[in-house]
């Protein structure tokens, strides 16, 4: 999951701001929106929201194309690495989606039984947890990997969350993401989340730490 562009947030550019990266311009929606489909393809998750092989990648490209542009309007930011090969997408505290937010889209009203409960299981267990940031979806794209993007749009994101005195949390949609989250000092909320007949998600959590000045607000660079 991961990033280095960022989406104009809509009434919130301070928190866009404060990450050094390129706003990504309303142009590039489908840009983005094809580069998370593209790493999500053969996601767990992604495979039980949608299991139709044939219809998932547009599937995909919809519900992307849908998250981010509520994302932006919702004070959250995109970022994304020249080439759109690593992607992030996260919300600040009281950001963050409900089930009420729930994307409906035409496209996906046969899987939206699926959509619901994924959304409303998470956001159970996010509704106990103290204000924090929400991390939605990032990744990586499979020829980009092992270059570092993962790790320096991680780094952005919880310099942000330091310097605010703020917690991080998400959900990886696999054992192997949320190792990759541990191994970078994260911790993993237990129990996992269990999809009806399908795969789990892997809640992650991370304290502030002492703030190294590097989430500062910033125009870009």
């Amino acid at each position: 999951m991961t990033g280095g562009r960022g989406v104009r947030a809509q009434g919130r550019t301070e928190w866009s701001a404060g990450l050094p990266f390129r706003r990504v311009d309303d142009g590039e929606r489908a840009d983005v929106a094809a580069a998370l489909a593209e790493v999500f393809g053969d996601d767990p998750v992604a495979r039980w929201l949608f299991p139709d092989d044939g219809s998932r990648p547009g599937c995909l490209v919809e519900f992307f194309a849908a998250t981010v542009d509520w994302t932006a309007a919702h004070g959250g930011v995109v970022m994304a690495s020249p080439g759109y090969e690593c992607v992030y997408t996260a919300c600040p505290p009281g950001g963050e989606p409900t089930e009420d937010d729930v994307i409906d889209l035409p496209v996906l009203h046969a899987r939206m039984d699926a959509i619901r409960t994924c959304s409303r299981l998470a956001e159970q267990r996010r509704r106990a947890l103290p204000p924090h940031l929400y991390a939605i979806y990032g990744g990586v794209a499979a020829g980009a990997r092992g270059r570092g993007l993962f790790k320096a749009a991680l780094s952005q994101v919880v310099a942000w969350c330091d310097d605010r005195r703020t917690p991080f949390y998400g959900e990886a949609t696999s054992a192997r993401s949320a190792a990759l989250y541990e191994r970078a000092g994260f911790s993993r909320l237990e129990p996992p989340i269990a999809l009806p007949d399908g795969p789990s998600l892997y809640p992650i959590w991370r304290d502030p730490r002492s703030s190294t000045g590097r989430g500062a607000l910033s125009t870009g660079r």
